[in-house]
């Protein structure tokens, strides 16, 4: 490389780095400026927050009544005769037909029973949710 084309390599190697620094400088600047206006803001904010506080007061009388038994029980959620299951794929160690190797009606009613099988743990899930829900306390 002639000498003429590194110095010009090097000059907008330097203004790159003095415009990064000075950019650097005034950005920290600022973010200074708006740390102070910020702390002024909280500063002039009213003390009352809008939030609840929770003292140990609190949390004592909550326990309290939390330890008291429960007027009624709540019904028994009612399990399942049977649990779903996910059918498993077969596999070439199981004696099945590779992946690649089975028919597309195969794999069709493959999917079409993992559907179904989650649907319905889904739904099982769904009713058990719904029983703790109505639960008291």
């Amino acid at each position: 490389m002639p000498r003429e084309g590194r110095r010009g390599l090097s000059r907008v190697i330097l203004g790159t780095a003095a415009s990064l620094t000075l950019a650097a400088g005034l950005s920290a600047q600022s973010l200074g400026e708006a740390a102070r206006k910020e702390k002024e803001r909280r500063q002039g904010q009213t003390a009352s927050p809008s939030f609840k506080k929770f003292t140990d007061e609190d949390l004592a009388a909550h326990r309290a009544s939390a330890a008291e038994p429960a007027s009624s029980p709540a019904p028994p959620i009612a399990e399942p005769s049977v649990p779903p299951t996910v059918p498993k794929s077969p596999s070439i160690e199981s004696g099945g037909a590779p992946r690649a190797e089975r028919s597309m009606a195969e794999q069709e009613a493959y999917w079409r029973a993992r559907a179904k099988a989650t649907r319905q743990a889904v739904a099982l899930q769904a009713a058990e949710v719904a029983g703790l829900a109505r639960k008291p306390g």
